[in-house]
């Protein structure tokens, strides 16, 4: 599938900062444009490194070398473990997606799950049912681990959707 803009934040973002969220960066952490590349322009220097052969693609507005096409198995970016990506407290995620297909268990979106134990989360595009599709986070450790599943309409596959998790541990 396709991704495109990625924001990583160490706060839970209200209803109304996701509403703005394009012109809010109080507690941003990592924003990856996929302008050409995974470079963070947060200002942390959280750049990702590419495993396999993501292809810079076409972003939701028609723009060449503005998000990354994945092949769902063998492609992706990653970023050696920082604590700036993993916040124990609060923790927000926003991300464009396409989805071409959902054909597997699970498309993964956005993750730091490597060793579960030690901490992280997950969303990904999980096949329940063969008619069934929700969109799930997984958090670990939080108080031990929360899954959060929204139901995903399949008939979206193919259209850009926003992603936005959100997450608070004082309540």
């Amino acid at each position: 599938g396709f991704i495109d803009d990625v924001r990583i934040y160490n706060c839970a973002l209200s209803e109304s900062e996701i509403m703005n969220l394009y012109n809010y960066n109080s507690g941003l952490v990592a924003y990856y444009p996929f302008n050409g590349n995974a470079d963070d322009i947060s200002g942390n220097n959280l750049h990702l490194t590419a495993f396999g052969l993501p292809l810079d693609t076409l972003d939701r507005f028609g723009l060449e070398d503005h998000s990354f096409y994945f092949n769902g198995s063998t492609d992706y970016f990653y970023h050696i473990n920082d604590p700036l990506l993993t916040p124990t407290d609060a923790l927000s995620i926003n991300v464009w997606v396409k989805n071409d297909s959902i054909d597997g268990e699970s498309d993964v979106v956005v993750s730091t799950l490597d060793v579960p134990a030690v901490g992280g989360y997950q969303i990904d595009i999980s096949k329940l049912t063969p008619t069934q599709h929700v969109i799930s986070w997984d958090l670990y450790p939080f108080s031990g681990r929360k899954v959060i599943r929204t139901p995903y309409d399949s008939q979206l596959k193919g259209q850009w959707i926003m992603i936005t998790g959100t997450f608070d541990s004082t309540g």
